[in-house]
């Protein structure tokens, strides 16, 4: 039902109460708000008891079914109460955070279809002063545009990259200056294949900033362009820019007015869990058997103690089960009395189930810990960051960052003062921060043989060890001496002890052992659940390039027969072979090849043969038969000029096969690829009969196989009388 109110005084006053629903605003404020275009008059307090006197006539306990408010007064201002739902600013709100909470894009596009139609406008438009409008509006304005671009992010994971365009045209005519916007626009238009009006988009805002603002288009928009000119993939499935500020989440700002009542249960709930999320170093329960690692917890020690006086920072990285956060917090432990002041421990998230979490909620988190009352704690990143640094400033704290997912999630988060230092593990190699703050890194591998034996012999218990020893040296290589792999097998034994350490060993052997290595019971505690949070992080293409690394005959290769596999460029394949090195997919690039710990290998097979179609399987094999065939070919003919041609050229392949200039060349190819060519020479055996590539394989693969003075001919089929002669 309506309700009649004439005076726009009044209805600036009912506005000003309803926005503060259930609160007591003071009479010193409403003055303040209503008279706001210059001094308020001697009378307006009179003025101001006659606007709510009549407004009470209307507003009383007797009328509270027919409007469903009522307004009374006491503490020294005048109150609202009623339901705020019944505020079409408050139920946005309310659904926005419903929106909010929802984890599947379609549920939370649903949701915020139900918040975007309570919109009604800016707030107090038509009531208020254009400056009032602006002062009490702005955190609202902040709230929608949240809206239209979470909106704007769900459509374009759900692939509606039209309806997203033709939402965010709309916006950016009352928005033109926002980037987000511009920047989302350009990726809806690029996936539709409208990479020039994507590109007229970025002229079109980078004017405007000039024009009015006399600005240039930030960095994120500009990466955008750039993304967009190169035709780069990452645009059509990735939608984070790192460094961009997003709109406030809806619990930003004021505090939503059903919660208003219940606010400091609310509140306490909240830091309840930032507690959990930083904790004391000392909160951490023990790993138990601990073994080695002396020379990495020197080194961090050295580290740590240059980083002291400079960056404020140090790395420990490494690829999963490698135990970063348990040197992190040994080595934590033992310097504790260098840190008076406390130790605090963050899980950052970023090899997780869930999303990484934000600066921003980590920066919260942190200062709870830190002792900062919950009503003091600001809501913007920006601030939360500047009082960080203030809590820290004259304080040695150490502070933990476990698990971290890159450089921008990680540099709000490092002190600036001298006697602070921030210790983050990560299985990225975060080499941004070592371009921005010089970190030193401590890159962590597998255990020494001998400590991963003593790690087995620990857990599975010496008495039972002693009569098996080539057996738990032989489980350690299985496990690749990886410290999570090890602990894995040594449950598993422990939880067995009847069984036998060699047929356990064997058991793994008999099949991929990444496949095995996991505790019935626990989804936790596996291999392949520890590599495949790394693995849910690639994008589409490094993705498809890792499965087919496990289509190699073995952990190690040429970046040549790795683009042969993958049908692409040298070039290319750099690049994606980059990416994969850059979070310990691939151990290293050096020389021209490429090394793969041993597990993470047979990790890749496993997906290979569980994501990868047959002819898919099929298809990348003919491609490095193919180039296997025609680089050892061409190394046998410069080894042995009277070696017969093959029936195949690989003109038009990507990579082309190794042309060899000299003999030297073609013997050091030789020495260096014969292992992967006789294990992938049952693999050829089976495809002969598909492709000629895999018969001509096998007969080279006699050839490479044989001493470089030896009968040049390959094994498995005799040389034509006319090759003899010739």
């Amino acid at each position: 039902m309506s309700l009649p109110v004439g005076r726009r005084r009044e209805r600036l006053l009912l506005g000003l109460l309803l926005l503060d629903i259930g609160h007591t605003v003071s009479v010193n404020r409403l003055i303040e708000l209503l008279w706001d275009e210059g001094p308020p008059p001697s009378s307006a307090r009179g003025s101001l008891q006659a606007h709510v006197s009549r407004l009470r006539g209307r507003l009383h306990e007797e009328s509270a079914a027919e409007y469903g408010f009522v307004l009374s007064k006491g503490n020294g201002g005048y109150r609202l109460d009623g339901d705020p739902e019944a505020v079409d600013l408050h139920r946005f709100r309310s659904r926005l955070q419903n929106a909010e909470r929802a984890v599947a894009s379609a549920d939370r596009l649903r949701l915020l279809g139900l918040a975007l139609p309570e919109w009604g406008g800016p707030v107090l438009a038509g009531v208020a002063s254009e400056g009032l409008v602006r002062r009490l509006g702005a955190g609202f304005e902040e709230l929608r545009l949240s809206a239209a671009v979470q909106c704007a992010e769900a459509r374009l994971t759900l692939g509606q990259h039209l309806l997203a365009h033709e939402e965010l045209a709309h916006m950016m005519v009352e928005y033109p200056h926002h980037e987000r916007l511009a920047a989302l626009r350009m990726i809806a238009l690029y996936r539709s294949d409208r990479r020039g009006e994507a590109l007229q988009v970025y002229d079109e805002t980078r004017a405007w900033l000039a024009r009015e603002l006399e600005l240039d288009p930030g960095v994120d928009l500009k990466r955008v362009q750039g993304l967009i000119l190169h035709e780069d993939q990452a645009l059509l499935h990735d939608l984070r820019f790192h460094g961009v500020d997003r709109c406030p989440r809806a619990e930003a700002g004021l505090e939503p007015p059903a919660a208003r009542n219940k606010a400091a249960p609310r509140k306490a709930m909240a830091l309840e869990t930032g507690a959990v999320l930083a904790q004391s170093v000392r909160q951490h329960p023990r790993t138990g058997v601990y073994v080695g690692r002396e020379a990495e917890l020197a080194e961090l020690t050295a580290l740590a103690t240059r980083a002291g006086s400079g960056s404020g920072l140090v790395m420990v990285v490494g690829a999963a089960g490698t135990g970063k956060t348990a040197l992190a917090l040994r080595w934590s432990r033992r310097v504790e009395a260098d840190y008076p002041d406390g130790q605090l421990f963050v899980d950052l998230r970023g090899h997780s189930e869930g999303d990484p979490l934000t600066p921003k909620e980590a920066l919260a988190a942190l200062l709870s810990s830190l002792g900062i009352p919950h009503k003091d704690i600001p809501h913007r990143e920006s601030e939360l960051a500047e009082l960080y640094q203030r809590a820290l400033a004259g304080r040695r704290v150490l502070v933990v960052l476990d698990n971290a997912e890159s450089a921008d999630q990680v540099g709000p988060l490092v002190p600036y003062g001298t006697g602070c230092l921030a210790l983050v593990t990560s299985r990225s190699r975060l080499g941004g921060l070592i371009v921005s703050h010089g970190a030193p890194s401590l890159r962590l591998g597998p255990l020494s043989t001998a400590e991963a034996e003593e790690l087995l012999r620990g857990i599975v218990g010496a008495v039972r060890t002693a009569g098996e020893s080539q057996a738990v040296a032989d489980l350690a290589r299985i496990c690749g001496n990886n410290p999570l792999a090890l602990r894995i097998a040594a449950a598993n034994l422990a939880m067995n002890p009847d069984c036998r350490l060699v047929d356990y060993s064997g058991a793994l052997r008999s099949g991929n052992p990444v496949e095995r290595l996991s505790v019935a019971g626990d989804p936790e505690s596996a291999v392949c659940r520890a590599y495949g949070l790394t693995y849910q992080r690639l994008d589409q293409e490094s993705a498809e390039a890792f499965r087919l690394l496990g289509r190699l005959p073995g952990p190690e290769t040429t970046v040549a027969a790795v683009a042969a596999l993958l049908g692409r460029s040298l070039g290319a394949t750099r690049a994606v072979l980059d990416r994969l090195h850059s979070i310990h997919l691939v151990e290293s690039i050096m020389r021209g090849r490429v090394l793969l710990q041993e597990l993470i290998w047979w990790y890749a097979r496993f997906l290979a043969n569980a994501e990868q179609l047959a002819q898919a399987r099929w298809e990348s094999r003919r491609r490095q038969s193919r180039w296997y065939q025609g680089s050892g070919e061409a190394a046998a003919h410069r080894l042995h000029q009277r070696f017969p041609r093959g029936e195949l050229s690989d003109a038009g392949e990507v990579p082309a096969s190794p042309r060899f200039d000299n003999r030297k060349d073609a013997a050091a190819w030789t020495d260096a690829e014969r292992p992967e060519i006789v294990k992938l020479t049952p693999f050829a055996d089976a495809g002969a009969e598909r492709d000629p590539a895999a018969r001509l394989l096998t007969d080279t693969s006699g050839t490479v196989g044989m001493p470089r003075s030896g009968w040049p001919w390959p094994l498995s089929r005799p040389p034509s009388r006319n090759a003899r002669k010739g």
